[in-house]
């Protein structure tokens, strides 16, 4: 009998500290080739805005891209409590949070992608 196991989703909690208040904030996420897409295209559109941002229009567009990319990780009620617990800060929510993004999440994501391709190519060689 062939099985076939289910990919599971990507768990992880993370604690928000500052000053003796803490904010626990555990998510999961499936990773789909959507996903990818999406969290790609919000990373660089972030990253092209972050270098651009000069009039208060463009830092609302950078604030609304942030808020877009957190809702794909953490789901819009996480993204809220954690744009509560900066006080709608979001360039210092970006430089805290960003590190991790970057050395979890889609490190996980591009580690799942990777073996992804490699199961395909071993399918049709």
């Amino acid at each position: 009998m062939y099985q076939i196991q289910r990919t599971k989703p990507f768990e992880d909690t993370i604690e928000l500290c500052d000053s003796g208040e803490a904010l626990q904030i555990k998510y999961q996420v499936t990773i789909t080739p959507d996903f990818a897409r999406n969290a790609r295209a919000l990373q660089v559109k972030i990253i092209d805005l972050q270098r651009k941002a000069k009039t208060e229009q463009e830092f609302e567009s950078l604030g609304r891209a942030i808020v877009e990319l957190f809702e794909l990780i953490f789901g819009a009620e996480n993204t809220q409590k954690i744009v509560s617990f900066y006080e709608g800060d979001y360039a210092n929510m970006l430089m805290d949070l960003f590190p991790y993004l970057r050395n979890t999440v889609f490190e996980e994501l591009n580690r799942r992608t990777a073996a992804r391709i490699k199961d395909l190519k071993k399918q049709y060689r």
